[in-house]
């Protein structure tokens, strides 16, 4: 099988388990790398504190702010009870102030309460936020949800990455990592990723606990789509612990010689049973295809692919670069979504598609009066034969908001021009 050491490589070098800096809780396993800074949201409903974790390779502690949870106590179980939910959730969606009653503060972030083994546990309800206020913040004072004061929200907002960025709520953190669990795991999706490349229809089950069988109806169909110059791999890949289970989330891409593409963002959820962990729930929480399942939708896109695409990647002209910076700055100074949005790749992902991207742009440019962007300290390197890397210190302002951070840009060469396929901003 061609390009196999593919899946392995892109595992060991993401998914090494981090040296933590000071005290990481354990509800933390592992997340990020030095080539990809995550982020983790973790309320704690004991002390009713919200800690931010900065996590790339080792993981640090960046913020920590009051919070208030719901009234009652103890993990929701149905809806209305007033209890905030406790474990791994991702932000699926933004609401700004001006869809917002007034009690949800600036900003309201939607968490996917409930997930998988929620549902599984029979837990109803809907709707937990992560959300400002306009009230004083006091303690166990919600409905259900996290709730933050207006500047907090604000702050962390910058550190969210729709479908990407975790909020695990717990009781009471504890602080004794499990590097065990975290080799187990990162072993088990390797050999899982591989089944998936190469294996048989059995084989790719031997990973699933035996009281869940996931869909496989697809399966006869991705069997025959799947070539030896096809490989399947992994990329940005965390792991998150609550108790016994797990969640496992990360980037599964389909690559050939010619062209890498992304399937969707993939996210499993783990258990032990004795001495092994198994899967115990599946599902991609973000993907570009419709209709198809994404693994058949994606070796379409790869089988298409130009033989010399991959190879015709010109080196990076700076001036040409720089330029096409300051314009893409321009356009989203000036608010205009039609030209800001063509300097972004048809496949561009950040959290959330192109698509559901300039929506959310478009509705920042409605809500403020002015936007102003700009740039220093550019620098630009070339990453490999598909990719440029783009890092500048990013001076942004607009009215009651006012941030310094870098930005970081990973940049394609789509249709003769350079595109921006991913993008990311940490506070300095």
């Amino acid at each position: 099988m061609k390009l196999k050491s593919f899946i392995i490589l892109i595992w060991m070098a993401c998914a090494a388990y981090p040296a933590f800096a000071g005290e990481i809780p354990d509800v933390i396993v592992s997340y990020g790398s030095e080539s990809s800074r995550e982020y983790v949201l973790v309320a704690e409903k004991e002390s009713q504190q919200l800690f931010v974790f900065s996590c790339a390779g080792t993981c640090e502690q960046v913020h920590r702010f009051a919070c208030s949870t719901g009234r009652s106590s103890g993990a929701k179980a149905i809806e209305g009870d007033n209890k905030t939910p406790e474990g791994i959730y991702f932000f699926i969606n933004i609401h700004e102030q001006h869809k917002l009653a007034p009690i949800y503060g600036i900003r309201a972030f939607v968490s996917d309460y409930p997930n998988f083994t929620d549902k599984s546990d029979g837990k109803t309800g809907s709707e937990i936020w992560l959300h400002g206020t306009n009230k004083t913040l006091k303690d166990r004072d919600s409905s259900g949800c996290v709730v933050l004061e207006n500047e907090n929200v604000q702050t962390v907002s910058q550190y969210i990455t729709l479908n990407r960025t975790p909020l695990i709520i717990v009781q009471k953190l504890s602080y004794s990592p499990d590097t065990e669990s975290s080799e187990a795991i990162s072993k088990l999706l390797a050999e899982w990723t591989q089944a998936i490349q190469s294996g048989s229809y059995h084989h790719y089950l031997r990973f699933y606990d035996d009281e869940y069988l996931p869909d496989m109806t697809w399966w006869l169909k991705w069997n025959k789509a799947r070539k030896d110059t096809m490989s399947v791999g992994l990329k940005r890949p965390g792991i998150f612990r609550l108790g016994d289970r797990y969640v496992a989330i990360s980037d599964q891409i389909l690559k050939t010689a010619e062209k890498e593409t992304i399937v969707g963002t993939r996210k499993l959820f783990l258990a032990k049973r004795g001495e092994e962990i198994r899967i115990i729930g599946d599902e991609y929480q973000t993907t570009a295809a419709r209709g198809e399942h994404p693994l058949i939708a994606a070796s379409q896109i790869v089988k298409t692919a130009p033989v010399a695409a991959a190879a015709s990647l010109p080196d990076p002209n700076h001036a040409e670069i720089e330029q096409m910076l300051d314009q893409w700055l321009s356009a989203w100074s000036s608010k205009d979504i039609v030209r800001y949005g063509e300097f972004y790749a048809s496949d561009f992902h950040a959290g959330m598609d192109k698509s559901a991207w300039l929506k959310y742009k478009e509705s920042l440019n409605r809500k403020y009066r002015y936007i102003r962007v700009s740039k220093r300290d550019l620098k630009i390197k070339k990453d490999d034969d598909a990719y440029i890397s783009v890092t500048f210190v990013q001076s942004y302002q607009s009215p009651g908001l006012s941030s310094v951070g870098k930005k970081e840009l990973i940049l394609k060469h789509e249709r003769g021009q350079w595109k921006i396929f991913r993008e990311k901003s940490r506070k300095m």
